[in-house]
């Protein structure tokens, strides 16, 4: 189906109810409704979803699987995490233990600690802006992880990241926000299907030889959003929830 005209379906509630139904944020809620809440708590569960979102790629499967894992994980050694979090220790030695066993994400895990220790200088942050603010201003949040993480505010993993923590934090502060207008689609090989089988004018040798640009790509998608006044993470969850299950098999 055209990608234009299928877009046009969908209000703006209707796209929230499929995002919700992501096993993804369906991970998460369960993860948040199982674990025993304390004080510290909150910031202690979006600390770690933020953690999880910078190093997932170049993972086994799907996201879905490997936030599930993460999602179980989380809940059986909640008193391990919460210990060091409380003591201000960092949990790298954890992440480590996770990500050589997992099923879903042991590729390139040395990289991936050294994102992990590089992002510690996050949790100064948070003894400064509180997780809240970042819930109702993820511009803000989207700027702090990109200079910490020294990478573009439109770079997918750090707009991942938004994302993931809008997930999160939905569920934590039982308040819907939406994620900005100008906050870029994270474009991966799922999204570049999508436009390529919508517009003909990308040749097959440029898709082939894997020569389009993703700037292009995330353009176009950036535009969509803007016309139909869907913030592109949104409309992000629409493509990769419904229209890939409808119409790209």
């Amino acid at each position: 189906m055209d990608l234009k005209k299928y877009i046009k379906k969908f209000d703006f509630n209707k796209i929230i109810k499929i995002e919700e139904s992501d096993r993804q944020f369906l991970a998460l809620k369960n993860a948040r409704e199982k674990i025993v809440w304390m004080k510290w708590s909150k910031d202690l569960f979006l600390f770690l979803i933020l953690q999880n979102s910078l190093i997932s790629y170049q993972i086994a499967w799907s996201w879905e699987k490997w936030r599930e894992e993460f999602a179980d994980k989380i809940i059986s050694d909640w008193n391990i995490l919460e210990k060091n979090f409380v003591e201000k220790k960092d949990n790298i030695d954890w992440w480590y233990k996770f990500m050589t066993n997992s099923k879903y994400n042991k590729r390139i895990y040395n990289i991936k600690i050294w994102r992990l220790k590089k992002f510690e200088w996050f949790r100064k942050l948070i003894e400064k802006k509180s997780f809240e603010k970042y819930h109702d201003n993820m511009e803000l949040l989207l700027d702090d992880i990109s200079k910490i993480m020294n990478k573009s505010d439109e770079s997918k993993t750090i707009t991942f990241a938004v994302k993931m923590f809008g997930y999160g934090s939905r569920t934590v502060f039982a308040k819907f926000v939406k994620y900005p207008i100008d906050i870029q689609i994270p474009v991966d090989s799922r999204l570049k299907k999508i436009y390529y089988s919508n517009e003909w004018w990308v040749t097959s040798d440029e898709w082939k030889n894997k020569k389009i640009n993703e700037k292009n790509i995330q353009k176009y998608f950036q535009d969509l959003a803007k016309k139909n006044k869907i913030p592109p993470l949104h409309l992000d969850s629409l493509l990769r929830i419904d229209y890939r299950r409808k119409y790209m098999k």
